[in-house]
């Protein structure tokens, strides 16, 4: 049937984080054109290196991550080392090397 062509699925939680898109209203007060939010944290990839509970993600190895679905698509061709910016609820910027 039909449900053999189903698109893949978009995670909400990756590698111990759940991750929230941000509102327009949010990305608007930021500057941001677009991001993920990690809402909480569990043991994984992200934590291993560094990241910490709301830790916006705006970008992977310099490509725009504007929402879930985006940043699904961009973990699936990753592997070894990449990086991560973006920008806490705070205000403060950060860069990480996740190993992926």
């Amino acid at each position: 049937g039909r449900e053999s062509i189903s698109r893949p699925q978009v995670l909400q939680s990756i590698e111990g984080a759940s991750l929230e898109d941000l509102t327009y209203s949010e990305l608007a007060r930021r500057n941001l054109d677009g991001g993920v939010l990690i809402l909480n944290l569990g043991d994984g990839k992200w934590k291993k290196a560094g990241v910490h509970e709301n830790f916006i993600i705006t970008h992977i190895d310099k490509v725009e991550v504007d929402n879930i679905k985006d940043l699904n698509r961009i973990l699936l061709y990753k592997s070894g080392a990449m990086l991560v910016e973006g920008i806490y609820k705070n205000g403060e910027k950060a860069v990480y090397g996740v190993r992926w």
